[in-house]
């Protein structure tokens, strides 16, 4: 038996082998839907062509009423699948992933509580936590923006998919539950003029923190990356600077490392910072941005109070999503606005080869470029 409607197809029969096959609102991707017990089970076709998915819900149900499908949701804990994935995964991510796993964890304990069996995640249980966390009532917190909401929900999905993938779960249950997008981000870029103000007060603040702030506005490279530099990754006889992948965005161990070349001024503060160190008795190699304890670079915090206490020195108004993110923003917008090309600018901040982010998502056309460009157009 199987019948049609607009928005979804039913193959197989109620109770006993159906199958439910659906678009994703938002991205019109294919998913199938069936119980297993008393669990709803979902699985993605990859793929939104309603014909082809037609003939797979078919399959599907045939299959089921043959047995063949009948592999069983195990029934996981929210707590026990957190517990493996911890043990397993974050353990080896850079500190802040592990930082927001552990937030969102917590989290997600507190709304659905740790004995919720997964497998039976729910748009149910997906809203209430959405709810929750956008009134301020998880956690102590306070309201959040649904950027953030965002950010833990896609979180709950990778773990899932990571679960399918190590037989703790069947299928994912929360592939196609909708998740909150943000219509306003909040992506502020750094301007000239208050780089520069920002530059005087930095000197007063930290040596360190200083030559971090010249190296993200002259590099675009994310403070993740600056603060793990090595004096052996500086060549300034030939003006490079090298980013080891193992501590770029995501911490991949076997990524790429990269030489970029240096401008002027960066070279500059390199070079005043290597005086700095060989004046006060240190040579060799070692963390360019040491940390007083033995043997680690200085942590994200260090660098976001110094932010902090440089935008007070120099009577800055704190700007809610700046940070050194800001000068990323401002690396892309400058050089896109004058014609790098994006390869490029790919090249020297760090994005991926092809990547389209630095100009969908960073380039923020000024004024200035927005005149030059309707002049350029009347001339």
């Amino acid at each position: 038996m199987t019948r049609t409607r607009e928005t979804s197809y039913l193959a197989g029969e109620k109770g006993r082998n159906r199958v439910r096959l659906y678009p994703h609102p938002a991205s019109g991707m294919l998913y199938l839907e069936w119980k297993e017990d008393v669990a709803k089970m979902r699985r993605s076709l990859a793929h939104a062509d309603w014909t082809v998915g037609k003939i797979e819900a078919d399959a599907w149900a045939s299959e089921l009423a043959r047995g063949i499908r009948t592999v069983k949701a195990k029934a996981v804990t929210l707590g026990e699948l957190f517990d493996i994935y911890e043990r397993e995964v974050t353990a080896e991510k850079a500190e802040r992933s592990r930082e927001h796993d552990a937030l969102a964890t917590r989290l997600m304990r507190e709304s659905w509580g740790p004995s919720f069996h997964v497998a039976s995640l729910s748009q149910l249980e997906w809203g209430r936590y959405i709810r929750a966390r956008r009134a301020g009532r998880l956690g102590g917190l306070g309201p959040v923006r649904d950027r953030v909401i965002e950010h833990d929900l896609r979180f709950m999905v990778a773990v899932c998919n990571w679960a399918v993938k190590a037989k703790l779960l069947a299928a994912n249950p929360a592939l196609g539950l909708e998740i909150p997008k943000e219509h306003d981000p909040k992506q502020p870029l750094l301007t000239p003029a208050d780089y520069a103000t920002l530059q005087s007060a930095a000197a007063r603040v930290s040596p360190a923190f200083q030559l971090a702030l010249t190296l993200a506005w002259e590099t675009g490279r994310r403070i993740g990356s600056i603060r793990h530099l090595r004096w052996s990754d500086v060549d300034l006889q030939r003006k490079t600077l090298r980013f080891l992948g193992a501590y770029d965005k995501g911490r991949k161990k076997f990524a790429r490392d990269v030489e970029i070349a240096l401008s002027p001024a960066a070279c500059d503060a390199l070079a005043a910072a290597a005086q700095r160190r060989v004046a006060g008795g240190t040579i060799g190699d070692g963390w360019i941005f040491a940390s007083p304890r033995k043997g680690e670079p200085l942590r994200r915090d260090y660098f976001r109070k110094c932010w902090t206490a440089a935008e007070e020195l120099a009577k800055l108004p704190h700007v809610e999503g700046g940070g050194f993110h800001s000068c990323r923003r401002a690396f892309a917008t400058d050089h896109l606005g004058r014609g790098t090309p994006d390869e490029t600018v790919n090249a020297i901040a760090g994005w991926a080869k092809g990547s389209s982010v630095a100009r969908t998502t960073y380039y923020q056309p000024q004024l200035e470029q927005q005149r030059a460009a309707l002049t350029a157009r009347g001339a």
